[in-house]
């Protein structure tokens, strides 16, 4: 599905896509052998002569969606391959293997949600992959409608119908108790199906950035190149704001959304990823990815401007994603006892308090 060509070197971020492309390289260029890209390991390593603006979006580049997009696109091909092994033998030790595949994807998928700009949404990747809520009534008359599915056919379905929670939904059943003999063929298949889809999205993910898709130059060009050129951040400031918007919306989306509405209407049906129970493990997940981008990213421009800033928001994101962990599991029916009010709301309290220092404190910075 991928259409890559040779990428175009911006001449004034030469270091940063030659890394970038050698790293992708070292991880197949999304081709799935299995190899994890190396990344530096701290901030601030791109060119020395370089601004403290254009070494965070070197850093954005490498250290965030190279890194993070290959691990999911490598924990997606160990998915894919375990659905595989699940429809040519469903038997109970590959259902779990499948399940353990589908977590551990999970991972890195939502530590990336704070960076879901560029492909993700020009191509409309993000919703291919993690489309909530399921229409559940419309994929079991999918599931009801043959027996046999190819990548193909479920690709040309509704984003509600396929991606990570379809998926969810014919492995676990209700909290992971669904056993593999009640795993239908049609079942299986669609899995499977499924699973390629999946995957071919986050090679798409990563591609977006690095090689450039569907006959549009990489996106890492355009993002490198804010201010010299680029004609989607025709500023430096703009870039850097982009970033730093991601780490807003997502805390915005696990508070006010993920979390509060679910709970507000006491409504199991609403919660994200209820099926396997991970539901509390996705929403600190998604805040450990704002902690990532701190470190990795944002933390030479923020010390730089406010020296004591850095360490209070990575305590607050520290307090945030404790808060979330301390909620009893699973979050669909933890927000049906009234007891466990005051976890939820103290949560979604620590959310909204490092939301606010960010948008107060850093957002100014850019």
């Amino acid at each position: 599905m991928v259409q890559s060509k040779s990428p175009i070197l911006p001449k004034l971020h030469l270091l940063a896509l030659s890394t970038l492309l050698l790293t992708f390289a070292a991880c197949g260029g999304g081709g799935g052998d299995g190899s994890t890209p190396s990344t530096p390991n701290n901030p601030g390593n791109g060119s020395a002569a370089a601004t403290v603006a254009e070494r965070l979006r070197e850093n954005f580049v490498n250290q965030i969606v190279v890194s993070l997009f290959s691990d999911l696109d490598n924990s997606a091909s160990a998915l894919k391959n375990a659905l595989d092994a699940l429809k040519s033998n469903p038997s109970q030790a590959n259902l779990e293997a499948a399940k353990a595949a589908w977590i551990a994807a999970r991972i890195p998928w939502e530590q990336s949600e704070a960076a879901l700009f560029g492909p993700a949404d020009i191509f409309g990747i993000d919703p291919a992959i993690d489309s909530w809520p399921l229409s559940e009534g419309d994929l079991n008359r999918v599931l009801s409608s043959a027996s046999n599915f190819s990548e193909a056919s479920v690709s040309q379905l509704e984003n509600t119908l396929k991606g990570f929670h379809a998926i969810e939904f014919i492995l676990f059943g209700n909290g992971g108790t669904k056993p593999a003999s009640a795993l239908t063929p049609a079942e299986t298949s669609y899995a499977a199906a499924l699973g390629a889809a999946l995957r071919s999205a986050t090679s798409d993910l990563l591609n977006g950035w690095t090689v450039g898709i569907h006959s549009q130059k990489p996106y890492a060009e355009e993002f490198l190149n804010a201010g010299r050129g680029s004609t989607t951040f025709p500023t430096e400031q703009l870039a850097t704001q982009q970033v730093i918007q991601g780490l807003i919306t997502i805390a915005t989306e696990v508070a006010d959304s993920k979390m509060e509405e679910p709970f507000a209407a006491r409504n199991p049906n609403l919660v994200e990823s209820q099926y396997s129970y991970n539901s509390t493990d996705d929403f600190a997940n998604n805040i450990f990815g704002i902690q990532l981008i701190l470190e990795r990213v944002l933390k030479e421009l923020i010390e730089a401007q406010d020296s004591g800033l850095y360490a209070e928001l990575i305590a607050e994101v520290q307090t945030a994603r404790n808060a979330i962990l301390t909620i009893p599991r699973p979050y669909r029916d933890a927000i049906l006892n009234p007891a466990n009010d005051a976890a939820i709301k103290n949560a979604q309290n620590q959310i909204r308090k490092l939301r606010s220092t960010i948008e107060q404190r850093v957002l100014g910075l850019a």
